[in-house]
């Protein structure tokens, strides 16, 4: 095998935690991000306002999920690798993207 023959197996050293990390990472960030924006709009506790304080902290907790259950990511050849599945990482991005507008578009309309 030279080098630049594509492979499935290969030493990833400390990819896989950081992954790991990052993914656990971006979930406390949606779950205390949704905590503070429904800390800031108060009570009560329901309206069409809460929707993106609300969806982000269930993004959150679906991220974390995540996390901890693709700690195991494998290859169709069942060797374990670090590769992000780049379909939830655009779910996640798009998420994020989308509920944090409208959080801004909130706060700035209840100013």
């Amino acid at each position: 095998m030279t080098g630049h023959e594509p492979s499935d197996q290969f030493e990833d050293g400390l990819q896989r935690e950081r992954t790991a990390l990052a993914w656990t990472r971006t979930a406390l960030t949606l779950i205390v991000a949704s905590s503070v924006l429904i800390r800031y709009l108060g009570t009560p506790y329901y309206g069409l306002v809460y929707v993106p304080a609300y969806v982000t902290l269930v993004a959150g907790i679906v991220v974390l999920w995540l996390a901890a259950r693709d700690d195991r990511w494998q290859t169709k050849n069942g060797v374990l690798t670090a590769q992000l599945r780049p379909s939830r990482a655009w779910i996640v991005g798009v998420t994020s993207l989308v509920v944090n507008v409208a959080s801004l578009l909130i706060v700035i309309a209840r100013h």
